[in-house]
């Protein structure tokens, strides 16, 4: 999940901070799942960062 959270960031040049500001996430979520403490997001944080990344939700359900 992170992967593909990282591979956005990375092409909208922008930081987990501005990432969680945009979306009204807390980044402690976000560093979770980079750091491997949690494996998925709910639902609702998933829409949140999709629509924040720009990108439709169901590229979360990707994987690598």
């Amino acid at each position: 999940m992170w992967d593909i959270i990282q591979k956005y960031l990375k092409e909208k040049n922008m930081t987990v901070y501005e990432l969680a500001k945009k979306a009204g996430v807390r980044r402690q979520g976000i560093y979770a799942l980079r750091d491997g403490r949690a494996e998925n997001l709910s639902l609702k944080n998933a829409f949140k960062l999709a629509d924040a990344l720009e990108v439709d939700v169901n590229v979360f359900r990707e994987r690598e």
